[in-house]
């Protein structure tokens, strides 16, 4: 049954609500407000994150588009990717965030995975407990490979994702770490086989190449992973048309992500699943 997936990154915001990605300077997050969500994503064409515009919402009104997305059966694995320092902040104590998790486990009954500056598993405990089904890590995994096997072993691997960033490097690709913004040198196609074999139970695969792009997946990228991994791959970044979605599965994706085609309604969700089901692709209508 294949899954389709969007993110949502809930930034930390200042009081004015104008995005302040980039503007956190060690410590700062703790005068900064957590009341204050967007529908936003960053693009990592070019090897650099940078924001693009978003829509900044209360709660309340975050709330009340997931409630409609549910009515529509949007999504079975839904994704938040929450901004790492406001993460971080939480775990400090600072419970903005872990109250957003709740209200929407309370609100919503579509499973969601929660990313983004968790690094230890008191980390993923507090997420967890809060009412995430599943863990997303990324930069924290690269750091300490063994914090996949950790996670695995107390929540089991279904519980833990691992998301790659991949930046095409000759005939291959690079790892980048902290949003897409430092290479690692590390080769995609290895990294996500140690992350299986670490106890992944499942793989994000952003390619910044395509990321923003709206002109397809990465085929290439997604055939290479899924022929050597046996754990499902959700395939991101460049998506475009309800044909790039289709093709993306056709090569081997289990799930597919978008984003600002959703978020901006520029793909309408059941027009997109009435799609994949005429073409004979199993999908909950």
């Amino acid at each position: 049954m294949i899954e389709i997936v969007t993110v949502w990154a809930f930034l930390v915001c200042t009081i004015d609500g104008h995005n302040a990605f980039g503007k956190f300077e060690p410590g700062a997050i703790q005068d900064a407000p957590c009341g204050v969500y967007s529908m936003w994503r960053s693009s990592t064409t070019g090897g650099k994150s940078t924001p693009l515009p978003g829509v900044y919402w209360t709660e309340e009104k975050c709330l009340e588009r997931l409630h409609g997305w549910e009515r529509m059966r949007a999504k079975h694995n839904y994704v938040i990717s929450v901004f790492g320092k406001c993460i971080s902040a939480t775990i400090e104590g600072r419970n903005s965030m872990l109250s957003t998790i709740r209200a929407v486990a309370e609100e919503i009954y579509i499973p969601f995975t929660v990313g983004g500056g968790i690094r230890t598993i008191e980390n993923m405990t507090t997420i967890i407990k809060a009412g995430a089904e599943k863990i997303s890590i990324n930069s924290a995994a690269i750091s300490d490979p063994n914090l996949i096997t950790k996670g695995a072993k107390k929540f089991g691997s279904q519980c833990i994702v691992v998301s790659i960033d991949a930046k095409r490097k000759g005939k291959s690709w690079e790892v980048y770490s902290h949003g897409g913004t430092k290479p690692t040198g590390l080769d995609v196609i290895e990294w996500a086989k140690i992350a299986v074999e670490k106890g992944a139970g499942e793989l994000l695969v952003t390619s910044m190449d395509r990321d923003g792009t709206n002109i397809g997946y990465d085929l290439d990228l997604i055939r290479k992973i899924t022929d050597i991994v046996s754990v499902p791959m959700i395939a991101s970044g460049g998506a475009g048309t309800k044909e790039h979605f289709l093709e993306a599965i056709n090569n081997g994706a289990e799930a597919i992500l978008a984003a600002s085609l959703f978020h901006y309604k520029k793909l309408e969700i059941q027009d997109l699943k009435e799609f994949l089901d005429d073409h004979d692709i199993q999908v909950r209508l």
